[in-house]
């Protein structure tokens, strides 16, 4: 059996999934250079709109019909997903380095959970907050880069940025799941790019527009097409042969791939503190997800904190 056999082909493509999406963060910190950041999402999202428009046209009515009644969920879902996650990352980008962003998707788990809790959607165990404390505090060595505190506004802004793509992740539940995925994303994009139209236009205004190379273009061709689309129909490939939750660990890698390909294309190198406080992020979402019960210790199991 070859790597490349159909029993492999859901790992593959997680695998995909997981490098595309670490390569936003990698080619955004290297098109800020050409792009300010609310008119690199704009361009992003309108170039992804366009190239998946010909793949849901025939029948988009019928198939956008069931999102009426869902229509509060779908606002949200525009706004945190499209409008406001990778503005914020590109925002942040512009000050902190390829590195530390893609470190700090690592902890997408973390907010999901607290998010989740906050909507009173779970309840949250003992495991549950210990494994946070230690994650959160992961997450604090590299926003307030270690004893030193100098919170680096950069990091702030990519933090916000993943807290807005947990908060999606919560909503996006809420759908039902006959819903057609590909005519959410395009519905999602189309209503997601119109409050980026003038802050975009504000940008040009204030003289941030400047003439774009070809590698310019080429790098927002790649995060339109590749962690947008070919990373979505990836992962979705994964999740129909794995299951949600086995797809679900191929995200853990993103934060691998991205410091690998941030020292290959950027030049970049990790720090100790940064090695330090990806391994605390992992930890704690270990901590999290151990099967307590099996381990026999009981009163991890039994007692819940509202």
């Amino acid at each position: 059996m070859t790597i490349f056999s159909p029993a492999w082909r859901p790992y593959l493509a997680g695998l995909l999934a997981a490098l595309l999406w670490a390569g936003n963060f990698v080619v955004g910190k290297s098109a800020r250079v050409d792009f300010p950041p609310v008119t690199l999402a704009l361009a992003r999202w309108l170039i992804a709109l366009l190239v998946l428009t010909p793949f849901v046209y025939s029948g988009l009515r019928q198939k956008l019909a069931p999102l009426w009644h869902h229509k509060r969920t779908v606002l949200v879902l525009a706004f945190a997903g499209v409008s406001v996650t990778n503005t914020f990352v590109y925002i942040g980008l512009g000050h902190t380095s390829a590195t530390n962003g893609v470190l700090m998707n690592a902890a997408l788990p973390a907010w999901v959970m607290l998010i989740s809790a906050g909507l009173g959607q779970c309840l949250l165990t003992r495991p549950n907050v210990a494994g946070l404390v230690v994650s959160l505090f992961g997450v604090w060595l590299l926003v307030g880069h270690g004893a030193g505190l100098a919170i680096n506004p950069g990091d702030g802004w990519v933090a916000a940025g993943m807290m807005c793509w947990a908060l999606y992740t919560v909503f996006v539940q809420r759908l039902p799941a006959g819903v057609n995925r590909f005519a959410l994303l395009w519905l999602l994009m189309l209503i997601g790019l119109l409050p980026l139209l003038p802050f975009a236009l504000m940008e040009g205004v204030q003289g941030q527009w400047h003439q774009v190379g070809g590698k310019g273009w080429l790098s927002v061709l790649y995060i339109a097409v590749g962690p947008s689309l070919l990373a979505m129909l990836a992962y979705d490939m994964a999740i129909k042969k794995l299951g949600a939750y086995r797809a679900g660990q191929f995200i853990n890698l993103v934060p691998v791939f991205g410091a690998l390909l941030s020292t290959w294309w950027l030049g970049e190198h990790i720090s100790l503190l940064q090695v330090t406080a990806l391994l605390l992020i992992l930890s704690g979402m270990v901590v999290c997800n151990l099967p307590w019960q099996q381990l026999g210790l009981q009163r991890w199991r039994v007692r819940r904190l509202a």
